[in-house]
């Protein structure tokens, strides 16, 4: 053998052992193809996508991470997402009169001269015959520039007054001007029994002052807003804590209230960091062991389940416990249906088929499970994600479950012991899209009513529970008919004056702000003082003038302070609020007058 292969095989053997030496330090460096997951849940733990980033920046605060990513993205434009440009209907949408459609004379649109321009292409057409959807749009365009359709080729016209479906109902919905941008969430995050409104991915906040208008007030600064806003009180210590979510690859922050209007990024320390499109998340204890853990959906990385243990720190066992989705999730809603003190939850999901999963305790945590009951129920179209809502619309104390499948509203009515039942046909429910759905009751006759966001330039919907037995559609007579596209809606009486409030966000951005005016029925407002557990069941049982008695249940959430409807009530004969096991959470109360506040101290 010579003596250059001696060396050579010398230095080989170095190299090599050099390598095994220092293995863990060059695995992250080599650059292998992320696994493309599909449906199967994988057979061993599979990789973290993102972990390559997570060794880089464990340890490091979230604004210094992203202040250390965003510079490099700019560097290579390849990996910064290009902004698409606005479509026609989003231009459309933003130059036409904001109000309920039909626009009322009063109604002047927001850009007159884009409106003119379009109109004026329409009309003058003539390399083809506009699509349907150009001929309604061509329609908004001439009722919101009050253009006498007579002028138009009878072609390219469309009824765009339709009569409102009711002159007995007198609620309306009143928009009300609001400073906020999407997103948005609500909470009292310094402890001073109020609600404060954070905004703008957590650049802002606001209180509303005595006159019911939002005034900003002071608010730790937020050096990169989110797209998702969370509160919880993650480890029980009364301060309002809250995770903000981001797109584009960027990391999540959760931010532990310290009291005084301070936060501390406690993200990598408990075990949270990730790189991904965070879609959607929601906080629930799903083993019943006192602490709160986090449900994470995105866009580009499996859904993933993080287990607070015992240390307060988090770990990702949704492999482990079977809970596979792996990519996709768009929203996600937390109940518990069978009563079982179980958190269950529906997971809406782009491209595959939409999930509603019934919590399975079992005595040792790692065979916990989910059972998927929604293709059971007929819950199986994937053509889209479809958004899904629970509530209970016939005050039977059981939560329902409302969403789309087959292009149209679909309600499941819970017969108990997680028994589903779909009652869309007796109820009378109208063949409607839908982007979002929420619950309020727009009258306080004691009986949830519905508003169903639609597509851009479709209007929304408002349906009035006529007492648990159908709906009846009355979204031109309450004024409710926007057009904007609601893509999340949440209710609450945040005034505490015993009308209806609507927060919702739409698909362009803006929060939009409508409340309930006319002659409602009476109402009590409650405040829940302490720490209420999630699923606590409050009943009132109002008397009206005939001495008829009716019991209208409420499950408590995620508020602390909310309004009930109590229709013609003369008083209120029992009041009682029931920890989600059954025992009693407050002492009952009995011979309330209608139409006050009252705070109840939950120990």
């Amino acid at each position: 053998m010579s003596k250059r292969a001696v060396i050579w095989i010398i230095a080989s053997l170095f190299l090599t052992g050099l390598v095994l030496v220092n293995f863990e330090r060059i695995l992250p460096l080599i650059s292998f193809r992320n696994p493309v997951f599909t449906e199967v849940i994988p057979s061993k733990r599979p990789p973290r996508l993102d972990r390559q980033l997570i060794e880089r920046y464990t340890g490091m605060k979230v604004d210094e991470v992203i202040s250390a990513l965003l510079p490099a993205r700019t560097a290579n434009p390849e990996t910064v997402p290009t902004p698409l440009p606005p479509s026609q209907v989003e231009l459309l949408l933003g130059s036409l009169p904001d109000a309920p459609f039909p626009f009322p004379e009063t109604a002047a649109p927001s850009d007159e001269k884009w409106l003119r321009e379009f109109v004026t292409t329409i009309q003058n057409n003539s390399t083809g015959t506009p699509s349907p959807d150009e001929i309604w749009q061509f329609n908004l365009a001439l009722s919101a520039l009050d253009i006498d359709v007579t002028q138009i080729p009878e072609s390219l016209r469309r009824n765009t007054s339709p009569p409102p479906e009711s002159d007995t109902f007198d609620v309306r919905l009143a928009n009300k001007e609001t400073a906020m941008k999407a997103p948005y969430c609500t909470g009292d995050f310094n402890g001073d029994g109020t609600i404060e409104f954070v905004s703008d991915g957590g650049a802002k906040a606001f209180h509303l002052d005595d006159s019911g208008n939002l005034t900003e007030i002071q608010w730790p600064a937020f050096a990169h807003p989110g797209n998702g806003l969370y509160p919880a009180d993650y480890d029980a210590d009364g301060d309002l804590d809250l995770l903000v979510t981001r797109k584009d690859g960027l990391p999540n922050t959760l931010l532990k209230n310290r009291g005084n209007g301070r936060f501390d990024d406690v993200t990598s320390d408990l075990g949270l960091l990730s790189f991904n499109t965070t879609n959607f998340a929601a906080w629930l204890d799903f083993n019943g062991d006192g602490l709160l853990d986090l449900l994470v959906g995105s866009e580009d990385h499996p859904l993933e389940l993080y287990r607070q243990n015992n240390l307060a720190t988090f770990e990702p066992v949704a492999w482990d416990l079977k809970l596979w989705v792996p990519r996709g999730t768009r929203q996600i809603e937390v109940v518990d249906i069978n009563e079982d003190l179980v958190p269950d939850y529906y997971l809406s999901i782009e491209g595959l088929a939409n999930r509603l999963y019934v919590g399975q305790p079992s005595a040792n945590a790692e065979e916990w499970r989910f059972n998927d009951i929604a293709p059971g129920i007929g819950l199986t179209d994937s053509s889209a994600a479809a958004p899904g809502h629970f509530f209970d619309f016939d005050n039977d104390g059981l939560l329902d479950f409302i969403t789309v499948a087959g292009g149209r509203l679909q309600l499941l009515h819970n017969q108990g012991k997680g028994q589903m039942t779909n009652v869309t046909e007796e109820l009378e429910l109208p063949e409607a899209p839908a982007t979002s759905i929420g619950s309020f009751d727009v009258d306080n006759d004691g009986y949830e009513d519905l508003l169903i966001g639609t597509p851009n330039l479709e209007t929304n919907r408002v349906l009035w529970n006529r007492e648990g037995t159908n709906f009846r559609d009355i979204t031109i007579t309450s004024l409710g008919s926007f057009l904007d596209s609601p893509v999340r809606i949440e209710s609450n009486d945040y005034d505490a004056n015993g009308h209806a409030d609507l927060l919702y966000e739409t698909a362009s951005g803006s929060v939009r702000w409508l409340y309930t005016t006319g002659p409602v029925g009476r109402w009590i407002h409650i405040t829940l003082d302490g720490s209420p557990l999630e699923g606590t069941r409050i009943t009132a049982v109002p008397r009206d003038s005939d001495w008829i008695l009716k019991q209208i249940p409420r499950t408590v959430r995620s508020e602390f302070s909310f309004t009930i409807g109590l229709g013609e009530a003369k008083t209120i004969e029992t009041l009682s609020i029931l920890n989600p096991d059954g025992s009693q959470a407050a002492i009952p109360l009995s011979g309330l007058p209608p139409n006050q506040r009252i705070v109840v101290k939950i120990p």
